[in-house]
């Protein structure tokens, strides 16, 4: 039997965790821009309370959970942990859920069209500050 473990370093995990929060903010950017192009009179106005919305959510939200998944490297006990020990199982499931729940809320017009792409301006934002954040990291990690 061939047992495939992809196992990186722990500044990889890092630089993976980096590209995964950036690319679940571009795929919610294609979502929010065009939907407040398309659903706004005064696309400036709402982005910018989109921006606003930001601060509150990344400080309330996304800081602790970076924090989370950066303690969790760098207590990772293997030299070379597998590649997507970057979340934990909870956290994974956490995204399966986010991603039903948000497939959901758009299939079935649970919201407001204008608001709903204000809170993805928002949420979308604060994982691309995070994303930003784990490549910062990843460029002076010493575990």
């Amino acid at each position: 039997m061939i047992c495939l473990k992809p196992g990186v370093s722990h500044r990889t995990l890092v630089f993976t965790a980096a590209l995964i929060w950036g690319f679940a903010g571009l795929k919610i950017l294609w979502i929010g821009i065009p939907g407040l192009l398309y659903s706004s009179h005064h696309v400036a106005l709402h982005f910018s309370i989109g921006l606003a919305g930001v601060i509150p959510f990344f400080y309330f939200v996304f800081r602790k959970v970076f924090h989370n998944h950066l303690r969790r490297i760098n207590t990772l006990m293997a030299d070379k942990p597998c590649i997507f020990s970057f979340f934990s199982f909870k956290s994974y499931l956490l995204m399966i859920m986010m991603i039903a729940l948000g497939i959901l809320v758009s299939n079935f017009h649970i919201f407001p069209t204008l608001e709903k792409n204000i809170f993805y301006i928002s949420l979308e934002m604060s994982l691309f500050t995070s994303a930003l954040l784990f490549f910062w990291v990843g460029l002076f990690f010493n575990k």
